[in-house]
């Protein structure tokens, strides 16, 4: 049985979500984690965070995997930064629903970020051991925040944003080969 046809900004919609999905194995994912940022890395930093409507005091680069590790068991993580992650998703989930349909925006979501998932967690595992890092935890949570953040890409792509979207901003500092760590105590820490 074959599909309906697709309204023409639904078929270009699922052609661009195929480039992205294509895309993710050529990416260097943590490539430059605990290199500093540069200039339109900053820039993206405080676009994503502004965006969402998050205040933030300073961006902390976390220089060594280690002290990522650290970061990341703190207690004092930002809720709110979450929180307002999660409106936008919701957001993008509804417009791009009503273009594509719920059944074929859950399948394509699904099988890419079941595909980045595959990848990144060997990616991750690789930038480690280049640390002298053993650590699957860690491993674990790298791949996870980056899978998170390929599957908003994604979903902002479904819903025909343009990169100004934070989700945008967010995956391009993963395109870059950083690890976003989140926002502590009013500072945004990055890897």
């Amino acid at each position: 049985m074959s599909r309906p046809p697709l309204p023409d900004d639904a078929d270009i919609r699922l052609r661009r979500l195929g480039a992205f999905e294509r895309s993710l194995a050529t990416l260097p994912w943590f490539a430059a984690a605990g290199s500093p940022l540069d200039t339109s890395e900053r820039k993206d930093v405080a676009a994503y965070l502004t965006s969402l409507g998050i205040t933030f005091q300073a961006i902390q680069e976390t220089p060594k995997w280690s002290d990522a590790r650290d970061t990341v068991n703190r207690k004092d993580f930002s809720p709110q930064w979450w929180k307002n992650e999660e409106k936008f998703r919701q957001g993008l989930t509804q417009q791009a629903s009503a273009v594509l349909g719920e059944d074929m925006l859950h399948t394509r979501l699904t099988r890419i970020s079941q595909n980045a998932s595959d990848l990144l967690q060997g990616t991750a595992s690789v930038a480690l051991s280049r640390s002298d890092i053993a650590d699957a935890g860690l491993a674990k949570s790298a791949a996870g925040a980056a899978s998170m953040a390929v599957h908003q890409a994604a979903l902002a792509l479904a819903a025909n944003c343009s990169g100004e979207h934070p989700f945008a901003a967010k995956f391009r500092l993963y395109q870059s080969g950083h690890w976003p760590l989140g926002l502590y105590d009013g500072v945004f820490h990055i890897l």
